[in-house]
């Protein structure tokens, strides 16, 4: 009777590497949770180019009789997203994979899944920061005036949602915007009285984003251990505070970020003794903010 190896049973092992690979990098994609997602099709280029148009003024007097309203100008302006590869490749030698203790080498891709999520999260983290319109604890003018007692608190959250509204940013379908935070931060809004933990809330399988800690003043905040951090008079923490199609995400058909395990096997022109495998992951992926209005990054201090 012939034996079944995981030579003649690859399928299997490649399902369960994928189904940890998946699990293991979603713990670290929380920047990149409510973001606009697009895909590219194949054989359109790398660039998508969005159009913005600025709100036509209010017709507010009244017509003249028998005359047509006057002609206006359409004004706006234009994003372009750019795609790019990105990726990393873990080589194991034949020896190790057979005297290691980590037979299936579940760590390792563990270890790899944890690269692509932290990737693609700064990723989209820093596209975040750098199209943010910030805004400073305080109402202070320079980075430098901010000081220790200048927290994410209650009022800069209001402050920056009452901005939101303002600049006519769009909510969520559940009416609410999204807040990307750290512990650092996380911690001083949570010791507000109004603030409503995610698991008073949390009832009837409502969706709840990955990461989600609670919600207070008419938006709902998911906590990060990749908060990007600023070097000033004290440490400046950034947190966004965003409205639907604010900031998009892309990749492109064909080429998603993704895991790929090597064998050694026949075709391999490169390994032709078998004396190494190869875990890796890559794709195609973009990140940008679409409307800098709707989108801010709210910088502070927070209390040590």
């Amino acid at each position: 009777m012939a034996v079944e190896t995981t030579a003649t049973r690859a399928d299997e092992v490649m399902t369960y590497y994928s189904a940890k690979f998946i699990e293991t990098s979603k713990d670290w994609l929380v920047h990149r949770e409510g973001l606009q997602k697009g895909r590219q099709k194949k054989g359109t280029g790398l660039n998508t180019t969005f159009n913005r148009y600025n709100p036509l003024s209010k017709a507010t007097t009244p017509l003249t009789q028998g005359n047509n309203p006057d002609e206006v100008s359409i004004g706006g302006s234009t994003v372009t997203v750019t795609l790019a590869e990105y990726g990393t490749t873990v080589k194991i030698s034949k020896l190790l994979k057979l005297s290691s203790i980590d037979v299936d080498a579940e760590q390792k891709v563990e270890l790899v899944g944890q690269n692509m999520g932290e990737t693609l999260d700064e990723l989209a983290r820093d596209a975040m920061f750098s199209g943010a319109t910030a805004q400073l604890a305080s109402g202070k003018t320079a980075l430098s005036d901010i000081a220790a007692t200048d927290i994410f608190d209650a009022h800069e959250v209001r402050r920056g949602v009452k901005q939101l509204k303002k600049n006519k940013a769009l909510r969520y379908k559940d009416g609410n915007y999204l807040g990307k935070i750290g512990p650092d931060t996380s911690l001083d809004l949570m010791e507000d009285a109004a603030w409503t933990g995610v698991n008073e809330y949390n009832m009837g399988g409502k969706h709840i984003y990955n990461g989600e800690v609670g919600r207070f003043g008419g938006a709902r905040f998911i906590e990060t251990t990749n908060q990007k951090v600023e070097e000033s008079t004290v440490d400046v923490y950034s947190n966004f505070l965003h409205g639907q199609h604010a900031v998009g995400e892309y990749d492109l058909e064909g080429d998603m970020p993704k895991l790929y395990i090597k064998v050694p096997n026949s075709s391999s022109t490169d390994n032709p003794a078998d004396r190494f495998s190869t875990i890796s992951w890559a794709g195609t992926y973009a990140a940008m903010a679409l409307v800098a209005d709707w989108l801010l990054n709210i910088k502070t201090s927070a209390t040590e």
